[in-house]
């Protein structure tokens, strides 16, 4: 299983791989899910009697998480459907990518991705997930997940408990001229590698300035929350004898409150490849 790389957004611009599936290099970590929720779907979750321990559409939001101590992340929930919402979360080096389907019997299940070049692999998982939503803030716990990189996972961190604080509830809909206009992501060094031209009705066209690859697609506002719906596909060149390739990837996308800086996570449908893209004007 091979993952599409994004790269240190704190190094300088490293040498490009051979390969054509680079999907970005990040922006600045602080930034991570500034405005990114859940996979695709647009749907409100509610309570199923005699059968939840967790109501889907109550984790609705951004949420906070130190690891105990280590590898800060962000989740940001997004409900899917009646029973179910789903969550995409980033650490804030942006090498590890987690995406969780949440259900309302409290399993929580998916993938998690080591966004670097040496461990470009996925990781399949399985957990729980509880929740205190009357504290203040409100908090969220998945336990037996490994939701750290694949790598780590001798280090103990499968058998720990990932707590997050609730920062934004995301329950005000999204605007769709918010992600319009032209974005691009850069290296530490500020040398340009991708550039995104989103429309006021979310159609979007880009290209990868150094290996040669496309984007074409949409980001559609959410009207259940304050992110959106992110459908686009990634073209790339052939590179010797290989033969061209196109990635159609899923996912979200959220905007900062002051309108320039853009997170954009995303998977394949056989889960095989992700990305994570972050994007300034």
């Amino acid at each position: 299983m091979t993952t599409t790389l994004t790269h240190r957004p704190a190094l300088p611009a490293a040498p490009l791989p051979a390969a054509p599936l680079l999907a970005a290099l990040t922006l600045a970590a602080a930034s991570m899910l500034a405005a990114c929720g859940g996979s695709g779907g647009d749907g409100t979750a509610g309570p199923i009697q005699g059968k939840n321990t967790v109501d889907p559409a109550q984790l609705q939001g951004r949420w906070g998480s130190a690891l105990g101590g280590r590898d800060p992340m962000t989740a940001v929930v997004v409900p899917d459907s009646a029973d179910q919402a789903s969550a995409w979360i980033l650490s804030h080096d942006a090498l590890t990518l987690v995406k969780l389907t949440l259900h309302s019997d409290g399993n929580a299940s998916g993938m998690s991705y080591a966004l670097d070049e040496s461990d470009a692999t996925g990781q399949a998982q399985t957990g729980q997930v509880t929740a205190r939503l009357a504290e203040n803030p409100p908090q969220m716990a998945l336990t037996g997940l490994n939701a750290r990189a694949a790598a780590n996972a001798a280090a103990g961190a499968n058998a720990g408990v990932v707590a997050f604080d609730q920062s934004d509830a995301m329950s005000t809909p999204a605007v769709q001229t918010d992600a319009a206009g032209a974005w691009r992501a850069s290296a530490g060094n500020g040398s340009r590698l991708i550039d995104w031209t989103v429309s006021n009705s979310g159609q979007l066209t880009g290209s990868h300035t150094s290996t040669g690859c496309t984007y074409d697609g949409s980001l559609l506002a959410m009207t259940s929350g304050n992110s959106f719906n992110a459908q686009f596909n990634q073209s790339c060149p052939g590179v010797g004898a290989g033969a061209a390739q196109t990635i159609a990837f899923s996912g979200i996308a959220t905007v900062n409150p002051s309108k320039n800086r853009m997170t954009v996570v995303g998977t394949s449908a056989d889960d095989a490849h992700a990305v994570a893209i972050l994007f300034q004007k």
